[in-house]
């Protein structure tokens, strides 16, 4: 399987701030982080977001597999259309809003700690950033067993960093390039979903 690479400056990967584990390309976050995680549980790949997970609808999602259960809570419908550069901010900022209060009445319809390990993929904006990292600890602390991932773009990393501190919570933050997150949860949910992990060289 081939996963696209996002590529960032070096000096980028050598912010100052979390000592989080920090993963800037598909390949390496996947080969890395997922395969042995996924290896040693059953699990339940659970994604937060208040935009949605590119081509997946929420809910529950098919996967054959009984050791691995995915549940989408997004904060908008497949097909919507969310433009995350929107030049007319109260546009986005009243998008955001609707995103952010769909996701936390989804919640309460999640079935947590079904006695598998739950992963956690929260994306968290630079608009929402600190409410996302708030709403994403106190679901991790719901759960028994848990890994949280925080998904976020590039944008104004250093602040984040410093948001994060050295929180132990947050096992990894993973950074990409395109404001969102829609494309890389995708990307996070399909690897899981086939089980094909990149090789790295």
């Amino acid at each position: 399987m081939t996963v696209a690479k996002t590529h960032f400056n070096s000096n980028t990967q050598h912010l100052k701030g979390a000592t989080v584990n920090r993963y800037f390309s598909n390949e390496r976050f996947a080969a890395e982080f997922l395969r042995p995680l996924v290896a040693q549980h059953p699990l339940h790949l659970l994604f937060l977001t208040c935009h949605m997970v590119k081509v997946y609808a929420s809910g529950e999602v098919e996967t054959r597999n009984p050791r691995l259960r995915i549940t989408i809570v997004a904060g908008h419908s497949l097909g919507a259309s969310i433009d995350t550069n929107d030049i007319v901010p109260a546009s986005y900022a009243r998008s955001l809003r609707l995103g952010q209060a769909s996701v936390r009445n989804a919640l309460g319809e999640v079935v947590l700690d079904g006695g598998e390990h739950t992963l956690l993929v929260a994306y968290a904006g630079k608009d929402s950033f600190t409410e996302g990292l708030a709403e994403a600890l106190l679901l991790r602390k719901k759960t028994k067993q848990s890994t949280l991932v925080l998904l976020t773009c590039n944008c104004a990393l250093e602040e984040k960093l410093r948001a994060i501190g050295d929180d132990p919570s947050v096992g990894a933050l993973y950074v990409t390039e395109i404001c969102g997150g829609m494309s890389a949860m995708r990307d996070i949910l399909e690897v899981v979903l086939k089980g094909e992990y990149p090789t790295l060289q």
